[in-house]
Order: structure tokens, then sequence, then C-alpha cells
């Protein structure tokens, strides 16, 4: 679909509701399969997926995703080192249920380089903390580190399908948080989302694939559906229309996180199906809806949160600014 990452940054929720809710999304494309070896190689990481954060000092971190089609999701690391004790985290709730403490279907993984190149941890949630270290299984990490002065450490990361609950073809999302910690001081670890918590899942990301964790080869011809969201007016102080992705569940959520409005479903004329002359099949997915609303009088100005989740897992939202 793209080979670029999109997210929306700034603002930080803890909803009450089932995944993951920063706000963020991350979508995994289809690529070719890296070869797990500690660096990022001219060239083999084109077709990934990026996201970029920031460390101690303004430090700029590049984390790149990218997955085969058939059992693997491919993460790296490029950090700029600052002192010791460097490691890569990954965070996922495979089961996409949030919660205010890591679950027995979470999972934190680290790959380490600088210090300790070559050793990788894992520790699962216990449903009240983070347990003690457990074997890695599922997945694997390499890297490279020039030491402890020099400014520059990378790490490859491999994860199968079945460790993150994923099938091929099958659209689902996970909760996810990607860190860098730069000493043994949790104090010290960058993340994105910036305001994601380790123990806290429903404050991470949304990860999700573009293509239905699928090989663009098993596809069909498909065009994709507009994940286009909008409100206006914007700001407003009566009502605002807002169009979002046909089908797409609508919520609306308050600067502290509550729910404020919700609509199950957003409909619009249906998808047309056919085949072309050459025999391919397709899907002309229809346009966008559109629907209005009206804030009760319990309502107070402030920002709000629109979020539009399509029925593939994707997410796009938008701030709107409510003035009585």
């Amino acid at each position: 679909m793209r080979n670029i990452i999109i997210f929306s940054l700034a603002l930080t929720l803890g909803v009450g509701v089932c995944g993951a809710d920063s706000g963020d999304t991350v979508f995994v494309n289809y690529g070719t399969t890296s070869t797990l070896d500690g660096v990022i190689l001219p060239g083999e990481w084109d077709d990934a997926s990026t996201v970029t954060f920031f460390g101690y000092g303004g430090i700029t971190i590049t984390s790149y995703f990218k997955h085969n089609g058939v059992d693997t999701l491919y993460i790296a690391q490029d950090v700029p080192d600052l002192n010791h004790g460097d490691q890569a985290l990954l965070w996922f709730d495979t089961a996409h249920n949030g919660g205010a403490t890591p679950q027995t279907d979470d999972y934190r993984l680290s790959g380490y380089y600088i210090d300790f190149p070559g050793f990788d941890g894992e520790v699962q949630g216990t449903g009240s903390s983070w347990g003690g270290w457990i074997d890695p299984s599922g997945w694997i990490s390499a890297s490279t580190g020039i030491g402890w002065s020099d400014d520059h450490g990378q790490i490859e990361f491999a994860i199968s399908f079945s460790k993150l609950g994923i099938s091929p073809g099958v659209p689902g999302a996970l909760g996810f948080m990607v860190g860098f910690g730069d000493n043994p001081d949790e104090a010290d670890w960058w993340r994105y989302p910036s305001g994601g918590g380790h123990t806290n899942p429903s404050s991470w990301a949304d990860i999700v694939s573009s293509d239905n964790w699928m090989s663009i080869n098993d596809k069909t011809d498909i065009k994709p559906i507009n994940l286009t969201l909008t409100a206006y007016p914007n700001p407003f102080n009566s009502s605002c229309i807002i169009t979002a992705p046909t089908g797409a569940e609508i919520e609306i959520y308050d600067i502290t996180g509550s729910r404020v409005w919700g609509l199950g479903s957003c409909s619009s004329p249906a998808q047309t199906n056919g085949v072309d002359e050459g025999g391919r099949p397709y899907t002309l997915n229809p346009i966008p809806c559109s629907v209005i609303w009206t804030p009760g009088q319990s309502i107070a100005s402030g920002i709000y949160l629109v979020k539009a989740r399509t029925s593939d897992g994707r997410i796009v939202s938008r701030k709107v600014a409510y003035l009585k």
C-alpha cells in the first residue's frame, strides 16, 4: 500500500477499552526477507516502514518494520550510541486487550548490543506486573556495536507470526511499543509512542499490516479504502460533520480518555466486486461516509479526539476543538 509508517503524535490517552489507546498506529507492509546479521545494509530496508523518535541529548533513533507475508515480522533499529548499557526493546500486546498492567499475553523482548552483543532476553506479563527473565522463544536478534565510546549501534529482529498470534491473510492488530535503553535505569529508556508506559499496555500504539500480513503475490487487485478522516468545521460551536472510511467504527474521547460519543458502523453505498478484462478480481470501495456530531449539553468546550477504526483494524484519528 505504501512504504511509510503512519502515525499521529502528541495526544496519549488512557482509555478503558480494548486495545492500545495512545492514538498512534504503525502500518507494516510486505517486504523482502532481511538477512539477520545485525547490519542495516544499504537498500536492505528500503521497502520497510520507518518511525523515528528521540533519545537523551536529542539523538534520533530510527526503527524499521516489514513482514515476509508468510511467517515472520522483521524489525530493525539504528541507534547512535550515547554511553553504555544499550538495549533495544520491543513490547507486544498479542491479544490487543490493553490493560493497566502486563497480562500473560504481553511480552517484552530485549536485544542487547555494545555491552552484550548477541544477548537476547524476554519477559512475560503475569497479570499484575512483568515476570522474571525467560528463555527467548519464537524470535531472534542480531546486533553490531563498535565499542563503548563510539556512536553507533544497529540491531535486527526476526519474530515469528506464531509468537505474535498473526495469521497471513487475517486482518488483526496488536498493541506495540518500541524503545531504546541507554543504561539499566528505566528512566533513561526512550520510546515510541512517546507517552507509552512499559507497565501499561493501554498506553501503547497499535501495529497492523497494510496488506493483512500477506505477500503481494497472494492478494487480489484491491483498491485501498480511503483512510481520510475529516471534521468540518473545526473548531465548531454547534455541530460538525465527520467524514470517515465507510464501515468504520467512530468514537470520540475527551482529553482524560473518557469516551463521549460513538457510532457502531459508518454506512455508505456497498462495495462493488467484479472481474476485469484480464480475468483478475477487483473491488471498488465505496465513497467515505459522513455523520453529524452534535455534542449534548453535558459536553464541555475543549479538545476532543475522533478515532475511526476500519473493519481490518486500521485506525485513523483527528483532533477537533469544540467551542460553546
